[in-house]
């Protein structure tokens, strides 16, 4: 048997204020992980999160990084139960790679998460769902897409100028730069 330890490379290990056995913070509701290669054959770590009032969210995991819960809902700032624009400066947060509304049909809570691998056309797509009345949506994104995607306000990246919420399909939190 081996005794419990933390690998000394994980990002909070000696931080005082922070569990050694943390990666990351700033989650609100986890609802899936998922694991699965891009096409440069790295190991990519995926998370589906429920949103509270407004938007459900995925999050490429990032050692260290902060995803903004409390103070942020998918790309946009928390004001009480709503939403409002993000601040025109950086902010330190780490925002979704992809993200869509409380719209209707669909767009209540944001489940699964697979990235699949069966040798078929549909390699390296990750797959998801919504729980919702009425239809259920399946929306999928490809994973070389999100690892593409710029997910800091620095050097360049630009929010989609849609930040609506008021559309029926995936909105892509973060536009590549250029």
């Amino acid at each position: 048997t081996h005794a419990y330890s933390v690998p000394a490379t994980n990002p909070f290990v000696g931080n005082s204020g922070v569990l050694d056995e943390i990666f990351t913070i700033g989650h609100r509701n986890v609802h899936q992980i998922a694991f699965g290669k891009d096409s440069q054959g790295d190991v990519q770590i995926l998370v589906s999160e429920i949103g509270q009032e407004s938007v459900e969210e995925i999050n490429l995991l990032a050692a260290g990084a902060s995803y903004g819960w409390g103070e942020r809902e998918g790309t946009f700032v928390r004001i009480g139960n709503g939403i409002g624009p993000l601040p025109a400066t950086p902010d330190g947060f780490t925002y979704p790679v992809a993200q869509y509304g409380h719209i209707q049909p669909g767009g209540n809570a944001i489940t699964g998460g697979y990235v699949m691998n069966n040798g078929s056309e549909l390699d390296g797509y990750y797959f998801f769902g919504d729980f919702s009345e009425g239809e259920k949506p399946i929306f999928a994104i490809p994973l070389d897409d999100a690892v593409g995607a710029i997910t800091s306000g620095e050097s360049g990246a630009s929010l989609l100028g849609d930040q609506s919420m008021g559309s029926d399909t995936i909105v892509r939190a973060l536009k590549k730069a250029g």
